[in-house]
């Protein structure tokens, strides 16, 4: 029976005595090219070979018209185009076997032994549309020997082995599929296999969601990768790739898994809620990361280790489970421009000789620590925010050694650095501000070196160094700390260099404990408290250090202090230049001490210092002006008893007091010695001058005599002591 429905010959195979043949085979034999052949519901148990143009077209649903070829190919294509639709093809060895030419395979139904579709040689280029390829012995599709091939809206799912195979210069196109359920790999791309994959879901796989390794190349753009019962993308042996606008989650080993010198490109991907680590990349693997953000991941976001040198950029890491991103075991990579933010542990963990290169990343708000580098870690910093991370900022310990270059570590919670247990490492031009504890915290035999970098308004010290912590801290700024701005306790030792330590709210300097350390040519100013405060047998040296400016003694030692100060110049605080006491004996020499309030310098009984060729110059209050103000004082009662015109006295006094004042406050005299001083005199002038108006009047006299005594202790009792340390420790003066 025939037909020209279509404008081409059209043939009918049924099983039944009505139909043009009985069988698929003898239709395709006695068929002229460009034949419709239309197949009837049915099982035909035969292998077909379609050797010329024709277009074999299941007529009725699709699970009725069923062929079976045990142990052969259901279909084998040897001609250079062919239409096959609407077939269920089972119980065979390949459902479809496509070795040359174009077969547009659409809405068919495979299920083979072997394999439902194989693509093989460069001659073959097969369309594949809206077919199910499930539940084979073997692989789903299989593109090998640079087969190519377009295959759209397909189901493939629960095969054996992979549900897609790729090798051997396989090129194929994949859009819109859903690959899943499969008891091995979802896709499988290997031996420098090729194609594009986009638009599918590939998930539920036994093995990873898509395998990539010995040179495979594929570019993966716009899938979702998810709820694997192992890797989402494993990428191994030199394996390649790019993947592009990718959803990978919920997998139950790592999202994404790079080794063995694989060296993918991921860009603007999501790798998140999977329940391992985001990204691992491990034994010498590679790889480029740009855009992508890795999020809420169970354990690290992304885990470098064993060698690995991946390039990052611009990546989101946050809200992950444990770790944002971890290098370890000698693990190498670079990240730029990330955000890594919110993690339960630390944004960044560098341990066991990870040396990653971390530039202009921001790392904040974490749970945990901003970035901890321990056991022997190493690591380059440049130009990265870290802040308001719960717990300390930056931690570095056992002896780790990163190097810190102009980076703002701010707002923590915690310290602002914490090098401990023998931690190394270099900072270098770093803002480290605003902390809730300590800026920076030295101790347990630690031994940083921070240089040219800026230490200023942390809520506690600006730098303690305790525990018998080391470190070399040169050209730094540390100012306007609530508590001293730099601490060294409990047997420390270290070295300071041309730093500037000012406007602190407390001490410039507090050392304690048996401190010891050495600072040479420091400038230390303007401070609340002391500028050097060394005590409780602390023991430091201090060379050509300039100590001014403060706003309470220049050095104060005591409790055993000790100490050794050379060629420095103590100048201009507000109270004493240097006071000694509590059986402290420290080492002077060629030190300046210059324009305090006399004494100038304070020494209590039992303190043994040693002062060698020092200088000593004092501020002496303004005699004149205090004279001017006892004879005022003097004639105001003579006046007013011999009812001359008081107010020109009065005003005349006023702006002696005045001047006075002003005088003692140029000359660094306190307020309250000022006041004291003016009221002293103010009594004993009036005193005086009621005595002289009564003639003699015991009681006059007895208020003077007291007053008077109260007026030279104060006023005259400090040159004298003055004088007697000048002649016992044999210092240059100039009064």
């Amino acid at each position: 029976m025939t037909s020209n429905l279509y404008s081409k010959k059209t043939v009918v195979v049924a099983k039944s005595d009505r139909a043009d043949y009985t069988t698929i085979a003898e239709a395709i034999k006695n068929a002229q090219p460009e034949t419709i052949i239309l197949v009837k519901p049915g099982i035909y148990r035969e292998s077909i070979v379609i050797d010329k143009s024709l277009e074999i077209l299941g007529d009725g649903k699709v699970s009725d018209i069923v062929i079976e070829a045990t142990n052969l190919n259901c279909i084998l294509m040897q001609t250079d185009y062919a239409i096959v639709r609407g077939l269920t093809l089972r119980e065979c060895t390949v459902g479809v076997c496509v070795p040359k030419g174009q077969l547009i395979l659409e809405n068919c139904d495979m299920t083979a032994y072997d394999c439902g579709i194989v693509i093989c040689d460069s001659k073959a280029n097969p369309i594949i549309r809206r077919c199910c390829i499930h539940d084979g012995q073997g692989n789903g599709i299989q593109i090998q020997d640079n087969g190519q091939g377009v295959i759209e809206d397909c189901d493939i799912y629960g095969n054996t082995y992979s549900g897609v195979k790729i090798d051997k210069g396989g090129n194929p196109m994949i859009r819109r599929c859903r690959i899943y359920d499969g008891k091995q790999t979802g896709i499988w791309i290997t031996d420098n296999g090729l194609g594009t994959l986009e638009d599918c879901d590939i998930y539920g796989n036994t093995y990873p969601g898509v395998f990539i390794d010995t040179g495979g190349n594929p570019t993966v753009r716009n899938c979702r990768i998810y709820d694997g019962k192992q890797t989402g993308i494993w990428i191994t042996d030199n394996g390649l790739g790019t993947l592009e606008d990718c959803d990978i989650y919920g997998n139950t080993a790592p999202g994404v898994f790079i080794d063995t010198g694989s060296n993918p490109t991921i860009r603007h991907c999501r790798i998140y809620d999977g329940k391992q680590i985001g990204i691992a990349i491990q034994d010498n693997g590679l790889g480029t990361l740009e855009d992508c953000d890795i999020y809420g991941n169970t354990a690290s976001g992304v885990d470098i280790s064993k060698g690995s040198n991946p390039t990052i950029h611009r990546c989101r890491i946050y809200d992950g489970k444990q770790i944002g991103i971890l290098i370890q075991d000698n693990g190498l990579g670079t990240l730029e421009d990330c955000d890594i933010y919110g993690n339960t542990a630390p944004g960044v963990f560098i341990d066991t000789g990870g040396n990653p290169t971390v530039r202009r990343c921001r790392i904040y708000d974490g749970k945990s620590f901003g970035i901890l580098i321990i056991d022997n870690g190493l690591g380059t910093l440049e130009d990265c925010d870290i802040y308001g991370n719960t717990y300390e900022e930056v931690v570095i310990s056992e002896a780790s050694n990163p190097t810190i270059r102009n980076c703002r570590i701010y707002d923590g919670k915690g310290y602002g650095i914490w090098i401990k247990d023998n931690g190394l490492g270099t900072l270098e031009d770093c803002d480290i501000y605003g902390n809730t504890y300590r800026g920076v915290d030295i101790d347990k035999a630690s031994n940083p070196t921070l240089r040219r970098c800026r230490i200023y308004d942390d809520k506690q010290n600006g730098i303690w160094i305790t525990d018998n912590g080391l470190g070399t801290l040169e050209d730094c700024d540390i100012y306007g700390n609530t508590y001293s701005a730099v601490q060294i306790d409990k047997g420390s030792n270290p070295t300071l260099r041309r730093c500037r330590i000012y406007d602190g709210k407390s001490f410039g300097i507090g050392i304690t404990d048996n401190g010891l350390g050495t600072l040479e040519d420091c400038d230390i100013y303007g401070n609340t408290s002391l500028g050097v405060s060394i005590d409780k047998g602390s023991n430091p040296t201090l060379r050509r250090c300039r100590i001014y400016d403060g706003k309470s003694f220049g050095i104060g030692i005591t409790d055993n202090g000790l100490g050794t100060l050379e060629d420095c110049d103590i100048y201009a605080n507000t109270s004493l230049g240097v006071q000694i006491n509590n059986n402290s004996n420290p080492t002077l020499r060629r030190c300046r001490i210059e324009n305090h309030p006399f004494p100038g310098i304070q020494i209590e009984e039992g303190c043994n210092p040693l002062f060698r060729r020092c200088i000593l110059r004092s501020n002496r209050p303004f005699y004149l002006g205090i004279a001017g103000i006892l004879s005022l004082s003097i004639a105001l009662p003579v006046a007013i008893a011999g009812g001359l015109v008081i107010t020109p006295t009065i005003a005349l006094a006023l702006a002696v007091i005045g001047f006075v004042f002003y005088k003692l406050r140029k000359n660094r005299f306190n307020k309250q010695y000022i006041i004291e001083i003016i009221s002293l005199t103010l009594v004993l002038g009036a005193n005086l001058g009621y005595t002289f108006l009564l003639s003699f009047n015991i009681y006059s006299f007895l208020a003077s005599l007291i007053t008077g005594w109260a007026w030279q202790s104060r006023l005259f009792k400090p040159l004298f002591k003055q004088s007697k340390l000048v002649s016992k420790y044999q210092l240059n003066r100039s009064l």
